[in-house]
């Protein structure tokens, strides 16, 4: 994937001069590039190339264009998106040119809008280029959920967008007469996180059955560990921890298993 940013025109103002102090950050994927700063003007040239290797035509490649704060932080003054696969049905695999901007919100405003960006982008096979590239790094599962996440929030941006989705791209299909979903919750996050401490608990369990072993009170430890002690047995969690509404985690052949 190359990415040639070239220069800005049209960005709002937004120190008491009338200008702005802009920087481009570009992301794709676990890829990360900031520009240089232009300081007071309005006029904004960067002229600056990266090549990155990216295989999935799913992956976002977003352009954000950021004032950069002496003392507060940087405020997002107008971005741009577009997924590989976009690129490809629509230009072929290369846009080359001037294309306007969104809001901080993600949304396409009327002329005169926030601006313009000058690119270059392109999508190829290059013979050679993935071994010349570093292995991209290995992601926790929160990690991979929060890029995920990010994705899908610059592709949908605003209501209108998310509608769109709905009316157009919702990738299911319902076999039924009528459907209505008046609310969503995605709660991954919060099964990863109780997952974890549950997972910490179940270890510190097992240590404790060790340490019971190791003092010579094996009858107890045999119990522990079928989870038949008295007070374990009846409220039934020696082996089994609570996620809080998502089941219970518990140990099984060797591993963790929820269920």
């Amino acid at each position: 994937l190359l990415v040639r940013v070239a220069r800005a025109r049209g960005l709002p103002a937004s120190d008491l001069g009338g200008t702005s102090d802009v920087k481009l950050v570009l992301t794709c994927r676990h890829h990360r590039h900031t520009t240089a700063v232009h300081y007071n003007t309005l006029a904004h040239l960067w002229d600056e190339t990266v090549e990155w290797h990216v295989t999935d035509p799913s992956a976002v490649l977003h352009l954000g264009a950021f004032d950069v704060g002496m003392v507060s932080k940087d405020r997002l003054l107008a971005q741009w998106h577009t997924t590989l696969k976009s690129l490809v049905l629509r230009h072929g695999g290369e846009l080359e040119g001037w294309v306007a901007l969104r809001d901080k919100r993600g949304v396409k405003q009327s002329h005169p809008g926030v601006g313009e960006l000058q690119l270059h982008v392109r999508w190829s096979y290059e013979e050679g280029f993935a071994a010349r590239c570093p292995p991209p790094p290995r992601l926790s599962a929160m990690e991979q959920m929060e890029m995920d996440s990010q994705e899908t929030a610059w592709r949908i941006a605003d209501f209108q967008n998310a509608k769109r989705f709905l009316d157009q791209g919702f990738p299911y299909e319902f076999d039924l007469r009528a459907l209505e979903i008046d609310d969503v919750h995605l709660r991954m996050k919060e099964l990863f996180e109780r997952g974890s401490e549950a997972a910490a608990e179940l270890d510190e369990r097992a240590a404790e059955q060790a340490e019971t072993a190791q003092a010579g009170d094996t009858e107890k430890a045999a119990d522990a560990a079928r989870g038949d002690t008295d007070d374990d047995a009846r409220s039934g969690r020696r082996n089994d921890v609570d996620l809080h509404g998502f089941g219970s985690l518990t140990r099984r052949n060797g591993g963790l298993a929820i269920r």
